[in-house]
């Protein structure tokens, strides 16, 4: 039953875990501003795109991105991804 998570700026740090996607009634997204690092899930394709809010800008994850969120995806520090 989960509509928002807003987690911007919480110095948190680690992937997006997979199971992401089973929040279907998820409206806003926010983890923009923290260390969070690796690839972005598939299962981030699950939510309706069109009608939410994602903010996933300054973190440091890596490419590829799922292409439903490349609109979304903002600045990324990606020094510590292998293409670099």
């Amino acid at each position: 039953s989960t509509t928002e998570i807003n987690l911007r700026s919480s110095n948190i740090e680690g992937e997006i875990p997979v199971e992401i996607g089973l929040l279907i009634n998820l409206k806003e997204l926010d983890l923009r501003e923290n260390q969070l690092s690796g690839s972005i899930p598939e299962s981030i394709c699950n939510f309706d795109i069109d009608n939410m809010i994602i903010e996933l800008e300054n973190n440091q994850f890596c490419s590829p991105y799922p292409e439903c969120i490349e609109d979304f995806i903002g600045n990324q520090d990606t020094t510590q991804c292998e293409d670099g």
